[in-house]
């Protein structure tokens, strides 16, 4: 066991109260957040008194916390949860997610065998009332989510906290670096940091924390259940064998365009002998498409119909580029569509660029 910061580090005062002054500056903000998300999902426009640490009843007996910010990490949680229900039945389990979906999710697993709350914001006095009304002899937090007065309010508890299937990318930890001082002080603040894979140990090291180990992926222990096993069964008969994609965690609106992306796309990249075996709707409005042959096509932004346009100008320029090099249709690695009069394309071991395009090419 790696030893942890039992008090405050030097600094760490400063530090805190810089935060806090600026999330209280930013505090008004949230309710824009939760406002502009409700006209989306309804749901967020209850449940408020939750979010700023607000309960009208009196404070519960101790309990296990569990903290998944939504409906990925709940999922994964799932094992770990099931295995200590079954194991302690006697504990009152607390989980707290940030997302309505992942609040639906919580029901859905555990129903009326676990409570569930939404994580307040990560303002001292909300930090506070939260630990001080649900006690938690433990705190077990999922994955990325690293709330520096959380950390800190459960050190000065005395809670025993840990991150489990612990996660974070370069690109979060280079997102970390202004914060860096503040967290590496919050993480030295926990027992332990369990991380997916060496790289993830490796990261959450250099953003501050104390000797994390590498215990694997929680996902990788999820069961599928018998109606799922049952669902995979009926939906191959159904379509006999053919590809089979999914379009995962969207919302209503979202469906109808990846439909029609989907019909759009497979007609224009028959004369490459393909089709399109992933399609994806990325988070900024990018579209991504991976073809059959392995080629991932990154489409960018825009009307199905004008992508559909490029795209079928495209398919001829990989015809004629494949020829060229001799090689066929099927070398095609890589593609970048996303700047408007110009795309990119790399067959394996051969790179080529339309004279008239800039763009880097994405792998």
């Amino acid at each position: 066991m790696p030893n942890v910061a039992k008090r405050k580090e030097p600094g760490e005062g400063v530090l805190r109260a810089l935060y806090s002054f600026a999330l209280y500056v930013l505090s008004p903000f949230t309710l824009y957040h939760l406002i502009s998300r409700g006209f989306r999902v309804h749901e967020y426009f209850r449940r408020w008194d939750e979010r700023y640490a607000t309960y009208g009843s009196q404070p519960r007996r101790p309990c296990v916390w569990l903290h998944a910010v939504s409906v990925g990490e709940v999922n994964a949680a799932a094992p770990l949860v099931n295995v200590l229900l079954r194991q302690r039945p006697d504990i009152r389990w607390v989980i707290t997610t940030i997302t309505p979906t992942g609040s639906e999710r919580v029901r859905a697993l555990w129903g009326e065998r676990v409570e569930h709350v939404y994580l307040p914001y990560d303002l001292p006095g909300s930090t506070a009332r939260f630990l001080q009304h649900f006690q938690p002899s433990l705190g077990l937090i999922m994955e990325t989510e690293l709330w520096p007065n959380l950390l800190f309010g459960l050190r000065d508890a005395r809670i025993p906290a840990y991150i489990v299937n612990g996660r974070l990318s370069q690109r979060s930890l280079r997102g970390y670096r202004f914060l860096r001082a503040l967290l590496g002080r919050a993480l030295r603040t926990l027992r332990a940091v369990l991380a997916q894979s060496e790289g993830d140990a490796e990261r959450f090291a250099q953003l501050g924390a104390v000797q994390p180990r590498v215990t694997g992926n929680l996902k990788f222990d999820i069961a599928p259940t018998a109606d799922a096993a049952q669902f995979a069964r009926e939906v191959g008969a159904r379509i006999g064998g053919r590809p089979c994609w999914i379009a995962a965690s969207t919302h209503p609106e979202e469906e109808a365009p990846v439909l029609e992306m989907h019909r759009l796309l497979n007609p224009l990249v028959a004369p490459l002998d393909t089709k399109v075996a992933q399609l994806a709707l990325q988070p900024r409005g990018n579209w991504q498409a991976e073809l059959d042959s392995g080629a991932v096509i990154e489409l960018g932004h825009g009307m199905p119909r004008d992508l559909a346009a490029r795209l079928t100008q495209f398919v001829g320029t990989v015809k004629e580029v494949a020829a060229r090099h001799q090689r066929g249709v099927d070398a095609v690695e890589a593609a970048d569509l996303r700047h408007a009069g110009g795309y990119a394309l790399r067959l394996r071991g051969v790179s080529t660029v339309r004279p008239d395009a800039q763009p880097a090419v994405k792998r």
